[in-house]
C-alpha cells in the first residue's frame, strides 16, 4: 500500500484519469510521455483505495459523487508528499464525463502557489515600504527621519539593527547620526567620536563607487580583514552597507546589521536601496526645509534687529544692540563692528562682544592693514576660512590678547554706496561660514548702516537743534539791540563802500604820474573824509640820498601844514616804521613807549596811526592820520589806510619810473643824435676834401690839365685808389648806422643771378690776378631769377670775394658757388676760399662792429671789421641767413641763403623806360654855353668843379654861401643850379626852398651836392625842391653826365643816385 501510494504521487498527479465511480481506475494517461507502460499498467484496473488513505479517499469519492449527481465540475487544492519528504501543492480537477464515470486532471502547481506567497510577501514589503516612505516623507525633522528610517529598515528586512553614518570628506572620516537600536553604534565606541575611513577600505568603497556592498564575518571573502574583524568584536554575522547619495554625490553610509548568518536577496537589497532613496530625498527636503526655516528665523530676527534698532536713536545704543543680536543669530564667538574715522586715515572698533572684546573696543587701526580695511576699502565682503594662513589679517591684537581666530566673516557697512566701516564675526561655532551665513550678515549690515546713519543723523540733527534753540535765545536775548546793531552795521557797509569807492577813485590817477602831488593830496582828502580822526593827515616821502624825510602835502588842519618842506629822520616812529615796514599805532602819545618829538608834544596830537609806502619792496614815505584825543583804530580802518598807501606807493613808483624812463629816453635821443650829428660831421669834414683829392686826381688822370707821363698816371691812380678806400670806409660806417637806425631800405626786385655773380667777380678780378689767386665760379643753370635787392646782393657778394681776396694767401684759391635748395625754397650763395680761415673761437666775434680777430690780423691785413656785419645785415634784410664754415689753414666758406621760390624767366620785369642817352640831337638841344650857378663853399671843391665845367663848355658863377645863390638866383636865370647843402650863413635846403618860392628860378633844375650822405638826406633834398642829388665826393664824369641829362631834359625824370661801387 505504501509503495503503490508512493509511486502514485509520482504517477497519477501528473496525468489525465478515468475513474469509475465505484472507484475503479479506468484510464491513466501521463503528461511524462518518458514513463514506461507498465507502470500505467499498475494503476489501470486499481481501485483508488488501494492509493489514498481512509480519510482522503472518503473525501475523494464524496466529491466523485457530487460531480456526477450535479453534473458539474469542481475542483480541489490538496497537498501531498514528495519521494523527496516535502509536501507539494496539486490542483485536482474533477469533470463528470458520463452517468457513472468522472475524468481528473491533476497539476503540481507547488511553484505558483509559491510564487503567489512570494508575490503576496512583495506585496506586504511594497506596502510596508510605501507606510515607511509616508512616515520618513511626512517629516521634515532630521531626527525625525533618520529615527524612522532605522526603524522602518529594521522591521522591513527583518534585521538586528540599522545605523546611519554621515560621510566627512573634508578629513575623510564618517561620523554617526542614527541607529536602530537606539544604543547600536556599530564600528563606533562613541557615537560622538567618528571613524577613519582608511581604516575600512571596503566600506570608502561603497561611497566612492556608490552601490551596496555585503560581508559575513565568518566566510572567507575577497574583502579586507578590517571589516570582519569589526563584525566579529561586536557579534555581527551579516553586513549590508548602502551609500547614502544626495544630488548624485555620496554624503553617507548604511549599515545593515545581523547577528546570523544570511545572504540578502538583490530583491531585499533594491528595495533596502529604495527606502535609502526616499530617506535621501527625505533628508533633501527636510535640508530645504531647514534653510527655509533658518531664513525665516533670520528674517524674524533681522526684523526684531529693525524693530529694535528702529526703537532707539542713541548711536550708543544702536552700536551696542548690533553686535549682540548677530552673535545670538549667526552662533559666533566674537563680533565687533568698526567705522571709518572722519580722517580717512584710521578705523575705529567702536563696538564688539564676545571673547576678548573689552580690549578691541575703541583700539584703532590704521586704513590699510587688515582684512577689514580691505573690504572698507574695497567694499566688497570677504568670507576667510583659515585666517592663520591668510597674509591680510592682522595679527597684532590676537598676540596682545592670545585669542585665536580661525574664521571670519567681514561685510562692509554701506550707505549711499560708500563704504563707511564693516562688521565683523569671527569663529563660527558649527562649521565654516557659508554663502547663507554671507547673506545674512549682509542684510544685517544694511540695517546696521542704515541705523548708524539715522543715529548719526539724528545725534547732529539734536545738535543742531540744541544749537538752534541756542541760537534762538541768544537771539531772543539780542533782539533788544539788533535795531541799533543793524543801524550800526548799515552805517559800517555804507562807511566801506565810501572807503572802497574813495580808493576806487584814485585808481585812474594812478596812471598819471605826471600828477603826483594832485594824487597825493587826493588821498590825504579821502583818509581824512573817510577815517574818524580830526588831527588831520599827512604824506612824509622818503630822500634815500639825503636819509630825510619830506614832507609832501597835508590835510588843511594838520599841526605840520606850515612845515612843508624837509623833515630830519629821527630815532621816532618814522625810523622805525620806515624800517619794520609796518603799520604803528600809538593809541595814547602820552603812554607811548617811542620817543616822542618835542613838536609833536607841543601839537597837542593824542594818537595816530603810520602806515609805509612799500614800493618794489623799499621803504618810499609814510602816510600819517592823527587825532587830538586818545583812541583805537578798527582793524577797517587800518585796511582803508593800509590801501590808500598802496596807491600812494604804486603812483610814487611809478612817478619815479616814469621819471626814470624819461631821463632814460632824453640821455638816448641825445647820444643818437651826437652820434648822428658825429657821422654828418665826419661825413662831411672827409667827402669834402676826398672831393677835392679824387677831383683832381681824376682830372690829371684824364689829362685835363695837360700831358702826364706813365709814371705821374701811376701815382695818380695810387692817390685815387687810397681816396676810394677811405671813401669805402666811410661808406660802411654810414651803412652800418642806417641799419642800426632801420633807415637803410631794400628795394625787392626780380634779378637774373648770373649777371649780378659776374659783376661782383669782375669787380675783384684785378686784385686776385694781382696775387696770382685763381677764381673759380659754379653757378647753378637752375636758378636764373631771384627776388632780392640787386645793389645790396652785390654789395654782399663784392665784400666777402674783397674778403676771400685779402686773406688768401699768394697762389691760392677763391670761389663763387650759386646752388637751390633741398626743396627749392632757398638759394644758397656761397664764397669760399684757401685763405688762412678762422678759429672756433674768432667765429663768435665774426659779425660783431668794428672787431677784427687778432692784432695781427689787424696788422697784416686793412679794413674796419664792418663788412662782414654789413653782410649779416643785408642779408637778414632780405629775409635770409649767413653762415660759415672754417678751419685754420684750410680756408673758409661763407654762405648767404636767401629765400627762392622757382619762376619762369618771363618774372624778370623789364625796364618800363630806357635809360636817357645823350643823342647827338639832344646835345643841340644844349645852349652852347649854358649857365651853370654853383653853390659851393669849400675853395677847393668850387676850384675843380669850376676848372672842370669850363673845360666841358659850361659857363660857371660862383657863389659862397646859401644867400649869395639865392641873391644871384634874384637877378639872373642860370640854366642850373649846382647847390652845396652845408654852407654858411644859409643852409642850401634853406636857399633851394626860398629860390624855388620867391626867385625867377622856381623852375630851374637844382642838383643838390651834399658830403652828408646821411639816411634821409636825399629825400630832404627832393623835398626842399632838387631835382636831383650827389653825394661827396662827386665823380667829374657823372655830374657832368648828370648834367647834360638834366638840361636836355628839365622836365623828365631824375638821375639816381651813384652806386659808389660803380663810381
Amino acid at each position: 500500500m505504501t509503495n503503490h501510494a508512493s509511486l502514485s504521487t509520482e504517477i497519477i498527479f501528473e496525468a489525465v484519469t478515468r475513474i469509475h465511480k465505484d472507484g475503479t481506475i479506468l484510464e491513466v494517461i501521463p503528461d511524462n510521455r518518458e514513463m514506461n507502460a507498465h507502470i500505467v499498467d499498475m494503476f489501470v484496473g486499481q481501485n483508488v483505495n488501494a492509493f489514498a488513505s481512509p480519510k482522503l479517499l472518503q473525501k475523494g469519492m464524496q466529491i466523485i459523487n457530487q460531480v456526477l449527481a450535479s453534473g458539474q465540475a469542481t475542483t480541489l487544492i490538496q497537498d501531498f508528499p514528495t519521494s523527496h519528504s516535502k509536501k507539494n501543492t496539486f490542483e485536482i480537477k474533477i469533470i463528470a464525463s458520463s452517468h457513472d464515470e468522472v475524468i481528473t486532471i491533476v497539476r503540481d502547481i507547488t511553484e505558483k502557489k509559491k510564487a503567489e506567497a512570494d508575490l503576496l510577501q512583495l506585496n506586504r514589503i511594497f506596502l510596508s515600504l510605501q507606510s515607511a516612505s509616508t512616515s520618513i516623507t511626512s517629516s521634515l525633522d532630521n531626527e525625525y527621519i533618520l529615527n524612522t528610517f532605522t526603524w522602518e529598515m529594521t522591521n522591513l528586512l527583518n534585521i538586528k539593527g540599522c545605523i546611519v553614518s554621515q560621510w566627512n570628506q573634508s578629513d575623510d572620516t564618517a561620523s554617526y547620526m542614527a541607529s536602530y537600536p537606539q544604543h547600536e553604534s556599530g564600528r563606533m565606541s562613541d557615537p560622538d567620536v567618528s571613524f577613519k575611513l582608511d581604516r575600512y577600505p571596503s566600506t570608502k568603497r561603497v561611497l566612492q563607487e556608490q552601490h551596496a556592498i555585503q560581508i559575513n564575518a565568518r566566510e572567507s571573502v575577497d574583502f579586507e580583514f578590517t571589516e570582519q574583524l569589526f563584525m566579529r568584536k561586536k557579534g555581527i554575522c551579516t553586513l549590508l552597507m548602502l551609500p547614502l547619495v544626495f544630488q548624485n554625490r555620496a554624503v553617507g553610509i548604511i549599515e545593515i546589521i545581523e547577528e546570523h548568518h544570511r545572504i540578502f536577496t538583490n530583491q531585499e537589497i533594491s528595495i533596502a536601496q529604495l527606502l535609502v532613496n526616499e530617506t535621501a530625498g527625505a533628508l533633501v527636503n527636510a535640508q530645504l526645509y531647514g534653510h527655509l526655516e533658518r531664513r525665516l528665523q533670520d528674517l524674524a530676527m533681522l526684523n526684531e534687529i529693525s524693530l529694535d534698532l528702529s526703537s532707539t536713536l542713541n548711536p550708543e545704543k544702536t552700536l551696542e544692540i548690533i553686535p549682540a543680536k548677530v552673535q545670538g543669530l549667526m552662533g559666533v564667538t566674537a563680533v565687533s563692528i568698526a567705522l571709518l574715522e572722519p580722517d580717512q586715515i584710521n578705523i575705529k572698533y567702536v563696538s564688539a562682544v564676545g571673547s576678548k572684546a573689552p580690549f578691541i573696543q575703541g583700539r584703532r587701526l590704521s586704513l590699510g592693514k587688515g582684512i577689514i580695511s580691505q573690504v572698507i576699502q574695497n567694499n566688497t565682503p570677504l568670507i576667510i576660512a583659515d585666517a592663520a594662513a591668510d597674509s591680510r589679517h592682522y595679527t597684532e591684537f590676537d598676540r596682545e590678547t592670545g585669542f585665536t581666530t580661525k574664521s571670519l566673516l567681514c561685510v562692509p557697512l554701506n550707505t549711499k554706496g560708500k563704504a563707511i566701516g564693516a562688521i565683523t564675526t569671527v569663529n563660527k561655532l558649527t562649521g565654516p561660514f557659508d554663502q547663507d551665513d554671507l547673506r545674512l550678515l549682509t542684510s544685517v549690515a544694511a540695517s546696521a548702516a542704515a541705523a548708524i546713519e539715522n543715529a548719526q543723523l539724528y545725534q547732529r540733527a539734536r545738535s543742531e537743534i540744541a544749537d538752534r534753540q541756542r541760537a534762538e535765545k541768544a537771539l531772543e536775548e539780542e533782539r533788544s539791540l539788533l535795531a541799533q546793531r543793524v543801524q550800526e552795521r548799515t552805517a559800517e557797509l555804507d562807511k566801506q563802500f565810501q572807503r572802497q569807492r574813495a580808493v576806487a577813485a584814485i585808481e585812474p590817477a594812478i596812471n598819471h604820474p605826471d600828477e603826483l602831488h594832485g594824487i597825493l593830496q587826493q588821498i590825504v582828502d579821502a583818509s581824512e573824509k573817510m577815517l574818524p580822526i580830526n588831527g588831520g593827515v599827512c604824506i612824509m616821502l622818503y630822500d634815500k640820498v639825503t636819509d630825510n624825510f619830506h614832507l609832501a602835502v597835508t590835510s588843511q588842519n594838520h599841526p605840520l601844514q606850515k612845515y612843508v618842506g624837509i623833515i630830519r629822520k629821527s630815532a621816532g616812529a618814522s625810523s622805525k616804521i620806515l624800517q619794520k615796514k609796518e603799520t604803528y599805532v600809538v593809541n595814547d602819545i602820552a603812554n607811548s613807549q617811542l620817543k616822542t618829538s618835542e613838536f609833536l608834544k607841543a601839537s597837542g596830537l593824542r594818537s595816530y596811526v603810520g602806515v609805509p609806502l612799500i614800493g618794489q619792496g623799499e621803504g618810499l614815505g609814510i602816510i600819517y592820520a592823527s587825532s587830538w584825543e586818545p583812541r583805537n583804530y578798527s582793524q577797517e580802518e587800518l585796511d582803508f589806510l593800509a590801501a590808500l598807501a598802496d596807491r600812494a606807493a604804486v603812483t610814487i613808483s611809478n612817478v619815479r619810473l616814469y621819471e626814470a624812463l624819461q631821463t632814460t629816453n632824453m640821455e638816448l635821443a641825445r647820444i643818437a643824435t651826437m652820434k648822428d650829428e658825429f657821422l654828418a660831421g665826419m661825413s662831411h669834414e672827409l667827402r669834402t676834401p676826398l672831393n677835392a683829392i679824387l677831383g683832381i686826381s681824376e682830372g690829371l688822370q684824364e689829362q685835363f690839365y695837360g700831358p702826364l707821363n706813365e709814371r705821374q698816371v701811376r701815382s695818380m691812380q695810387i692817390v685815387e685808389e687810397s681816396g676810394r678806400h677811405l671813401l669805402t670806409i666811410i661808406n660802411d660806417i654810414l651803412d652800418v648806422s642806417k641799419i642800426e637806425s632801420g633807415q637803410l631800405s631794400i628795394e625787392i626786385e626780380p634779378i637774373q643771378v648770373l649777371h649780378i655773380c659776374e659783376s661782383s667777380l669782375q669787380f675783384v678780378k684785378q686784385s686776385a690776378l694781382k696775387k696770382k689767386i685763381s677764381i673759380n665760379q659754379n653757378i647753378t643753370q637752375q636758378v636764373k631769377i631771384i627776388h632780392a635787392d640787386a645793389r645790396r646782393m652785390k654789395q654782399i657778394l663784392i665784400n666777402l670775394l674783397s674778403n676771400a681776396v685779402k686773406f688768401t694767401l699768394e697762389g691760392g684759391a677763391i670761389g663763387l658757388e650759386v646752388k637751390a635748395g633741398k626743396n627749392n625754397n632757398a638759394i644758397h650763395f656761397t664764397v669760399w676760399d684757401t685763405g688762412i680761415g678762422i678759429s672756433e673761437e674768432g667765429k663768435t666775434h665774426l659779425f660783431q662792429p668794428f672787431v677784427q680777430l687778432d692784432s695781427s690780423l689787424s696788422r697784416r691785413f686793412a679794413g674796419t671789421g664792418l663788412g662782414l656785419v654789413l653782410v649779416k645785415r643785408m642779408a637778414e634784410l632780405q629775409g635770409g641767413t649767413i653762415s660759415v664754415e672754417s678751419e685754420i689753414g684750410k680756408g673758409s666758406r661763407f654762405t648767404v641763403t636767401l629765400p627762392w621760390q622757382p619762376s619762369s624767366d618771363d618774372d624778370l620785369q623789364k625796364p618800363t623806360t630806357a635809360p636817357l642817352q645823350i643823342s647827338d640831337t639832344n646835345l643841340g638841344m644844349i645852349k652852347e654855353k649854358p649857365l651853370i650857378l654853383l653853390a659851393e663853399d669849400d675853395k677847393f671843391n668850387s676850384e675843380i668843379f669850376s676848372q672842370f665845367l669850363k673845360m666841358r663848355g659850361y659857363e660857371v658863377r660862383i657863389a659862397h654861401t646859401g644867400k649869395e645863390a639865392l641873391n644871384y638866383c634874384e637877378e639872373t636865370v642860370p640854366d642850373l643850379i649846382l647847390m652845396d647843402i652845408q654852407m654858411p650863413e644859409m643852409d642850401g635846403l634853406e636857399a633851394i626852398r626860398q629860390i624855388r618860392a620867391k626867385s625867377l628860378c622856381e623852375k630851374t633844375p637844382i642838383i643838390a651836392l651834399t658830403a652828408l650822405a646821411m639816411a634821409g638826406d636825399r629825400q630832404m633834398c627832393l623835398a626842399a625842391g632838387a631835382n636831383e642829388y650827389l653825394s661827396k665826393p662827386v665823380p667829374l664824369q657823372k655830374l657832368h653826365q648828370t648834367i647834360q641829362t638834366i638840361l636836355q631834359n628839365q622836365h623828365g625824370q631824375s638821375a639816381e643816385e651813384i652806386d659808389e661801387f660803380n663810381s
